[in-house]
């Protein structure tokens, strides 16, 4: 599935469309006008961002509009009050390796499954969002990358980016994953009674985008201006929807860390790896 396609396709449809159009808003940063495919996860629409004067950035728009494509997708369901897979928000670990998949996102996300601390009880990987919600077939490719426990009350949810994409497209990701949280704790969509959804335990959720260093200019003021005002927004809808603080974040890899466990993916790594750094 392609970049496009992957926010905009099953129960993400128009998606991609409303975040095309909020940047639109942004002091004429994109110049919409819906076309075949939706274009925020562009190269150069990342740069042209990265540029743009992001202070006083106001994203409510935007986390509203998403929401209610997913709210309207919803509502087109067959039958209308199917229930979606068990398997959604499952917090457990995969660590089967293919010898075909050459991705190295996957084969980072099963090191740190696998090797990070506490692994066996506070780390889970390729988490299912959206299965059957739809459609019996319908998102089954919609995984959260990997899920963290900081506490008994507190997860991160991690996209991980390593060489595809850009930092926006990134966010972009994340939030929506992040929204279908929202969606699934609002809506008590929870026939696998996972512990992710737990209403009664659950009382902050925060998103992180990781990459390496090499994805983060020098000057990150820009960048921090967008961290801060999708955050913000992001908290104030979390609290009105389900009552829980959810905030997000850019992180990255240690350089030397990652960069060694690049030449070497040795498990004694992964610690130090997993120490992420703040951007902002």
């Amino acid at each position: 599935m392609s970049e496009n396609k992957a926010l905009n396709t099953g129960i993400l449809q128009g998606v991609g469309y409303k975040i095309d159009k909020w940047l639109g808003g942004l002091s004429g940063l994109l110049n919409w006008e819906r076309g075949n495919q939706p274009r925020f996860s562009h190269k150069n629409t990342h740069q042209r961002l990265m540029k743009a004067d992001l202070h006083s950035i106001n994203c409510t728009d935007l986390i509203t509009n998403i929401y209610d494509c997913i709210e309207r997708n919803r509502s087109n369901a067959e039958p209308k009050e199917r229930i979606p897979s068990k398997e959604n928000w499952r917090f457990t670990r995969r660590q089967d390796r293919s010898p075909q998949n050459k991705s190295p996102e996957v084969n980072l996300e099963r090191d740190i499954v696998g090797n990070a601390p506490s692994a066996n009880t506070d780390w889970a990987n390729q988490i299912p969002v959206a299965s059957g919600l739809l459609r019996s077939n319908s998102d089954k490719g919609r995984h959260v990358d990997l899920a963290h426990k900081k506490g008994e009350r507190e997860y991160e949810l991690i996209e991980l980016k390593v060489e595809a994409n850009n930092l926006f497209y990134a966010a972009m990701e994340i939030f929506c994953y992040g929204l279908l949280y929202i969606h699934a704790r609002a809506h008590r969509l929870d026939p696998g009674k996972s512990p992710l959804l737990n209403a009664e335990t659950i009382q902050t959720i925060h998103l992180r985008v990781w990459a390496p260093p090499a994805f983060y200019d020098p000057d990150t003021t820009t960048l921090c201006h967008l961290e801060a005002g999708l955050s913000d927004a992001l908290a104030k809808f979390a609290e009105s929807k389900i009552r829980i603080h959810m905030d997000f974040r850019y992180r990255k890899f240690p350089k030397n860390a990652y960069e060694a466990h690049k030449c070497a993916a040795l498990p004694e790594h992964i610690p130090e790896l997993v120490d992420v750094e703040a951007i902002c």
